[in-house]
């Protein structure tokens, strides 16, 4: 229920913004010629799709025996800059930040259980390349693109007698993204904008015990974000 809740509320939005644009925006002022920069801030949710993890260590005079996390609901927002070749053509430089409930379970080997509630934080810094597909002279700029770089994440607080402490490590990633600008104002220069992102990411999680044992593995996290926004053109 709270999914469906959710989805509506994210539609009635963009409705709101389409209709926004619809009744007030004009046509782009320089739709002939679009070179230049433009700077976009947004604010959304983010959903990690890889599941529940589930970690055994396969050792059975390992400390660590069992480690379960499971990442809930995120929220975050970020600032971006597309530089546009051409009518067509633009590459984007995102900087985001998203804030994941995070819900840590850790099984020893002398059947001592350790439950975490935290948050997790990740910060990905993504390149990639516009691909507009609508008119110059359209008030809706819709455009998509494929995207790559590389993912900070934040370490995991650890406060546990024979644990030394838990690390995500950073990680590569790509993954694709849509979104549309719904221009304003006399000129077409400031806009309202809505994206999705879906990334694909892996990144290693160590659990290190106090004996010096790690258990290791690659977790899919996969997260997929919704961000409503607002920008600027500098052209």
């Amino acid at each position: 229920m709270k999914r469906i809740a959710h989805t509506r509320l994210v539609a009635a939005v963009l409705y709101g913004l389409a209709m926004t644009g619809a009744l007030t925006a004009p046509k782009a002022a320089h739709a002939d010629d679009l070179r230049g920069w433009t700077l976009r801030g947004v604010l959304g949710a983010g959903h990690s799709t890889g599941g529940e993890l589930t970690l055994e260590s396969g050792d059975p005079s390992a400390y660590v025996q069992t480690v379960i996390w499971e990442l809930g609901q995120g929220f975050g927002g970020g600032f971006n800059a597309e530089f546009r070749m051409n009518n067509r053509l633009g590459v984007q430089f995102d900087l985001m930040w998203t804030t994941y409930a995070s819900d840590l379970s850790i099984h020893t080997v002398d059947d001592k259980q350790t439950t975490i509630d935290d948050r997790f934080n990740q910060y990905p810094l993504m390149a990639g390349l516009n691909i507009h597909l609508t008119s110059p002279k359209s008030r809706f700029d819709f455009y998509v693109a494929p995207m790559a770089g590389w993912i900070n994440n934040a370490a995991l607080a650890m406060t546990d007698d024979g644990i030394d402490g838990l690390s995500v490590k950073d990680d590569f990633g790509f993954g694709v993204m849509a979104g549309v600008d719904l221009l304003q104002g006399q000129d077409g220069l400031w806009f309202w904008n809505a994206t999705v992102r879906w990334l694909y990411t892996g990144p290693r999680i160590e659990v290190t015990a106090e004996d010096g044992t790690s258990t290791i593995v690659d977790y899919k996290q996969n997260p997929l974000m919704i961000t409503l926004g607002a920008g600027f053109r500098l052209f």
